[in-house]
């Protein structure tokens, strides 16, 4: 191959390359903005899952509605909306994303929360007997919303720690880690 030759292929892998790699950032950044609102924007990730046995255990849902001793929450994924009501007593733990100890009052429409239970099968709703409910929108334990910045740099913290410790602190989570 003449030098020609090379410096040509080479020229050609480099621009490939290069639109490949532009390619894949762009797709990447659109996904990414298609889901840094909503639950991500405070920290929590987006996830529901229910157990055989009727245990629940959702992050990342919307508060609608606060009444008495009952949450009424969504959680979203494109088009698809799951309604929640989540029913609360003197045995629920509250807590904001840092740990700290909070209650019912604290918690308001717009916010994000993560929760806990059993469901509730005695309706045809998607009612769960919240054990425990973390309050992703509260920054230890003040009624005070924190700013996006602060949320997004909590959110790589949390991502990197997990769940783990905020699930070892509450007795609602003995359950989880058997």
């Amino acid at each position: 191959m003449t030098t020609t030759a090379k410096t040509i292929a080479l020229t050609l892998g480099t621009v490939a390359a290069f639109a490949a790699l532009t390619f894949l950032m762009f797709s990447f950044t659109t996904q990414v903005e298609a889901y840094n609102g909503g639950a991500k924007s405070v920290g929590s990730k987006l996830e529901v899952s229910i157990a055989d046995s009727g245990r629940v255990i959702v992050r990342g849902a919307e508060v609608t509605a606060v009444s008495d001793n009952t949450i009424r929450a969504e959680t979203e994924w494109g088009a698809t909306s799951l309604q929640w009501t989540i029913n609360t007593d003197a045995g629920t733990d509250f807590v904001t994303k840092h740990g700290s100890g909070s209650d019912l009052d604290d918690i308001a429409v717009g916010q994000y929360v993560s929760f806990s239970g059993v469901i509730d099968g005695s309706g045809s709703a998607l009612t769960v007997d919240a054990d425990a409910v973390k309050n992703w929108s509260l920054d230890g334990g003040s009624a005070t919303t924190t700013t996006k910045a602060e949320l997004r740099a909590e959110a790589r913290a949390e991502a990197k720690n997990g769940w783990g410790k905020f699930m070892s602190e509450l007795k609602a989570f003995s359950w989880f880690k058997k």
